[in-house]
């Protein structure tokens, strides 16, 4: 694998915009097929993490797997591009020790070493954040340990769930507005929105920002360390790459990428045939699907998918935020951030993310509703009405229009977890899915990735080996 330019994202410089940024990423070149395979005993869809661990522990195992994917790269939602030697990510970014599955692999392929702390919260951000979000999800007078005592398996508590989960985030604040002051109210509305993709708060789950509370050991200083602190020095295209060489040295994978699927068929009891836009088609015994919540329904699945997966479909992922990386001029910046509701010209949270060789900082932001590629005046002057800076570059990835995405990490409506959450894990025949974005813990992170295509691998060979 060679460092070379994906088509995802976009680099706005002294230059002007261009499309298509560096990264390692990608896979030149694009196929090695064993064509004497008749029937692959996996095809796997989709190179994100899911994708990729499902394929690695599937060929460990000795099957023989051919993994699909439509773009030209590994990593799905979490890559990273590589810029006069500084490393911008452009989806997923956050790790942290209490991420059992991601920390695991990381420390299978020597990668702790590589942990950073990124971002450098004043005192006043801890204190205010931590009191905002304790009186927010203090439910139960246990700071919410009583109704979801098991995080990763927030069910069990029945009927309790459910009622919570009916909650939107705009209602539970409604309840506890009377405990804070405005600026707390705003700061809280804000966390909530970036938490949440930027979406409003009455289509976010009260109970998404509960079940990330727990998993983040009920603290509010423990959810802001664990989901926006820590990355990787090396980058997170250094994991991805890691699992993808770790399942190419067993000898049986094989690989198509730039080439999107768009039809699955489960014709006879001996597999299923997976289409791509080539035409291509492949045979195999077993399909592993990765694809995220908002593009599963562009695949033609025959038979149908049962009517409980349709309808989760159909409510989708609410969390349309795309990552906007910024470079900037100027001194005493490292532990910077700005924060705002509503959001200050599509900004609602800005923060220094590190300094580049150069000298200069490195902000990230998340920004909706505004299209970065279509305006980029809009987005210097969002940044710039929350504090004046002189921005050298603009780097980032369009998550909302990017077709093989359609949107940012996962974040469900109210009731959707009760309703949808099952439907969406179930397999139908031959097929079985996996993908962040139903994952039981760390959903809509990296951890959620490889937790479900760990669980579905075993799964498949189970039946297989």
């Amino acid at each position: 694998m060679t460092t070379t330019s994906t088509s995802d994202g976009y680099l706005y410089s002294e230059t002007g915009l261009k499309a298509g940024l560096p990264s390692e990423s990608v896979i030149s070149p694009p196929q090695k097929i064993d064509r004497q395979v008749d029937i692959w005993d996996v095809a796997v869809i989709g190179a994100g993490y899911a994708g990729l661990v499902a394929a690695r522990d599937l060929t460990l195992r000795g099957c023989r797997v051919l993994l699909v994917e439509a773009r030209d790269r590994i990593g799905g939602r979490t890559w990273t591009s590589t810029i006069d030697g500084y490393q911008y990510e452009m989806g997923g970014t956050w790790i942290h020790w209490c991420q059992p599955h991601l920390f695991h692999e990381l420390s299978r392929y020597g990668l702790t070493k590589e942990i950073m702390f990124s971002q450098q919260y004043s005192d006043n951000d801890r204190v205010m954040t931590a009191k905002v979000l304790s009186i927010y999800c203090d439910i139960d007078g246990c700071q919410a340990r009583r109704v979801i005592p098991l995080p990763y398996d927030p069910a069990s508590r029945g009927e309790v769930a459910e009622r919570w989960d009916a909650y939107s985030a705009s209602d539970r604040l409604n309840q506890v507005r009377s405990q804070l002051s405005t600026e707390e109210i705003a700061l809280l509305q804000a966390i909530i929105m970036r938490t949440g993709g930027s979406a409003d708060l009455e289509k976010i789950a009260f109970w998404d920002i509960l079940r990330w509370w727990a998993l983040c050991g009920y603290d509010g200083n423990g959810l802001a360390g664990s989901t926006a602190l820590c990355r990787l020095k090396c980058g997170q295209t250094a994991l991805a790459q890691s699992i993808f060489r770790e399942a190419l040295d067993t000898g049986y994978l094989s690989y198509m990428f730039q080439d999107p699927v768009v039809r699955v068929d489960q014709t006879d009891k001996s597999g299923a045939t997976v289409h791509c836009l080539s035409a291509e088609v492949f045979r195999a015994k077993r399909i592993v699907c990765t694809i995220p919540l908002n593009v599963l329904s562009d695949i033609l699945f025959r038979p149908s998918l049962s009517g409980s997966k349709i309808r989760a479909l159909t409510s989708g992922s609410i969390a349309l935020a795309s990552k906007v990386n910024f470079e900037v001029t100027g001194s005493g910046l490292r532990q910077w951030s700005g924060i705002a509701h509503p959001a200050c010209g599509g900004i609602s949270y800005a923060c220094a993310d590190g300094t580049t060789p150069s000298g200069t900082t490195h902000i990230a932001a998340n920004i909706f509703p505004i299209c970065p590629e279509k305006d980029i005046e809009t987005i210097k002057d969002a940044l710039l009405r929350i504090k004046p800076l002189g921005i050298k570059k603009i780097v980032f990835h369009n998550w909302a229009t990017d077709v093989y995405a359609k949107g940012a990490w996962t974040t469900f409506k109210p009731n959707m977890s009760r309703e949808s959450l099952g439907p969406l894990q179930e397999r139908h025949g031959w097929l079985f899915f996996a993908n962040s974005d139903w994952a039981d813990g760390w959903r809509g992170f990296i951890d959620g990735a490889i937790e479900q295509g760990m669980k579905v691998a075993k799964q498949v060979a189970t039946e297989l080996i």
